[in-house]
């Protein structure tokens, strides 16, 4: 769809499912009021989210991601869970008092990884291919 390899994210719920989609670009995914409204609407139902760092790298969390983490946790007001998923590995994160640290033992399976991968690579979402979800 697009130039190049973007940062695709997805919203998911207490077990694993896609609720919401949304893509970025080459280096970030922008914040938005619309992506928001959606976000906030359903809430109750967001357990976390995963994104794509699509290059071949380890899946860690950047500065920007962990401020944006935080964000999340400050308006639900709860802790949730955080996916990065790279061209090679998928890694979930938690705030453990002091930092946002890998889980070993997540609770459930990213059912999209592969998903968000291929996504990432294509440059952009068809929602035709995300039949399970919803998009922002």
């Amino acid at each position: 769809m697009g130039s190049g390899p973007i940062e695709i994210e997805v919203a998911f719920g207490f077990v694993g499912e896609s609720i919401l989609w949304r893509g970025g670009n080459e280096g970030c995914i922008q914040d938005g009021f619309e992506w928001w409204q959606k976000v906030f609407s359903q809430r109750t139902l967001i357990a976390g989210t995963a994104h794509s760092h699509p290059w071949n790298v380890p899946a860690c969390p950047s500065s920007r991601d962990e401020a944006t983490f935080a964000g999340w946790e400050s308006t639900f007001g709860r802790r949730m869970l955080w996916w990065i998923v790279t061209l090679t590995e998928a890694q979930c994160f938690q705030w453990n008092g002091s930092v946002y640290a890998p889980l070993d033992n997540p609770p459930f399976v990213l059912q999209d990884a592969d998903l968000l991968r291929t996504l990432s690579l294509d440059g952009g979402i068809d929602y035709g291919k995300c039949t399970r979800t919803s998009n922002a």
